[in-house]
């Protein structure tokens, strides 16, 4: 299981899911009259980080891994609407027989999420905004682990490569430069990941 979110308890109604079966992407969902099941044209390399893309739109489903093919499917007529009342869970679920039977849910994921995007929103801090977890960790593998940036720089992870944030006076790749003797004159640069913060407002 990557992730499920039902609309009632007991496993009862419509639900979405995302799961990894034989290395493959599964993504399955019912709107009441009948379940769409969209597989990846794609199997996932094992310990390499992957983007998984999968989109709804009335009864028709897509699902994406990397910049593979793209594979399509609908669920069954007539109902379009997606209800979803429950939580959304990651990972796993407290206890698995209440999930819907259709879902294809047979046991937890062991792995690592890097990135969490739903309906077009970036959900940072995974373990910060949910409303429980269990045994969830902190995970300190490639590319951020160890931390490659130098002098307290940031770690940002970007699947299988990494971007530092460093802080004042420190630049490069890994934060590794010290930046001495700048002129107050000296125009500055920015590469579209950076920003300068000021207390000051602005005042009209």
């Amino acid at each position: 299981m990557l992730l499920y979110n039902g609309q009632e308890s007991l496993g009862r109604g419509d639900f979405v899911a995302l799961n990894l079966v034989d290395r493959y992407v599964q993504f399955l969902y019912d709107l009441g009259s009948g379940i769409a099941n969209i597989t990846s044209a794609l199997p996932i390399n094992l310990d390499q980080w992957h983007v998984v893309r999968a989109t709804r739109i009335l009864r028709r489903g897509s699902l994406q891994l990397d910049d593979g093919p793209v594979t399509t499917g609908e669920s069954k007529e007539p109902l379009s609407e997606l209800n979803l009342d429950r939580p959304l869970y990651l990972g796993g679920y407290r206890h698995l027989s209440t999930i819907n039977p259709e879902s294809g849910i047979t046991s937890r994921f062991k792995g690592a999420f890097q990135r969490l995007v739903l309906n077009g929103e970036v959900v940072d801090d995974l373990r910060k905004v949910a409303k429980s977890s269990q045994d969830v960790g902190h995970f300190y593998g490639p590319p951020c682990g160890p931390n490659p940036c130098h002098n307290g720089g940031m770690c940002l992870p970007q699947l299988n490569n990494f971007h530092c944030k460093c802080p004042v006076a420190y630049t490069g790749l890994w934060c590794e430069k010290y930046i001495e003797n700048v002129s107050i004159d000296e125009p500055i640069m920015f590469d579209g990941k950076i920003f300068l913060k000021f207390p000051n407002k602005i005042i009209s």
